[in-house]
C-alpha cells in the first residue's frame, strides 16, 4: 500500500513521497535487496525533484552497497551529480554505468544526452559528440541533442 501511495505522490508531491519510499526503505532494515533497487530509484528521483541533489547522492550510494553494479542507480547518481553542477563525478558514475553495461546510452536518447551534456561540460567534446550520435541514432528528432551538436560542430 505504500508503494502504491508513493506512486500517486511522485509527480505532484515529491517531498509527501519521499516520506512513503524512505519508510519503505526503513521498514526492510537490513535486508534490503536487489528488488529494493526501484525503491532506492525513485527516493532518489523524489528528493531530485526537490532540489536535493546531495541528499539524492547518499541514497543512491546506500543502493550501491547493496548492488554495487546497478546500471539505474549509476545513472541516477549521474543525474544527481549533474544535478549538482559536479559534471566530473557525473561522467564518473556514467563511465562505471557504461563499463557493466556498454549498450546502456542506447536506453533512450535522454539518457544519451544527458551522458553527452556531462561530457561537455568536463570539455571532452569527443565523448559529448558520441553520445550525442547515439542519442540521435535512438531518436533523429531529438531536439535538445541537434542542438548541442550544432553548438559542438560550431566551435
Amino acid at each position: 500500500i505504500a508503494t502504491d501511495i508513493a506512486e500517486t505522490l511522485s509527480e505532484n508531491s515529491p517531498a509527501l513521497a519521499e516520506k512513503y519510499y524512505t519508510k519503505l526503505l526503513d521498514m526492510k532494515g537490513d535486508n534490503l535487496t536487489k528488488e529494493d533497487m526501484v525503491t532506492f530509484n525513485r527516493l532518489g528521483i523524489a528528493m531530485r525533484k526537490q532540489g536535493k541533489w546531495s541528499e539524492a547522492i547518499d541514497n543512491y550510494k546506500k543502493a550501491l552497497t547493496v548492488v554495487p553494479e546497478d546500471t539505474r542507480v549509476l545513472y541516477n547518481m549521474g543525474l544527481a551529480h549533474a544535478d549538482g553542477q559536479q559534471f566530473k563525478a557525473a561522467v564518473n558514475c556514467y563511465d562505471q554505468a557504461l563499463r557493466v553495461d556498454p549498450s546502456f546510452s542506447k536506453t533512450a536518447a535522454v539518457v544519451a544526452f544527458n551522458m553527452a551534456y556531462a561530457f561537455y561540460m568536463t570539455k571532452d567534446v569527443d565523448s559529448a559528440k558520441h553520445f550525442l550520435s547515439v542519442a540521435l541514432e535512438v531518436d533523429p528528432a531529438h531536439a535538445s541533442s541537434r542542438k548541442l551538436l550544432e553548438r559542438l560542430n560550431a566551435s
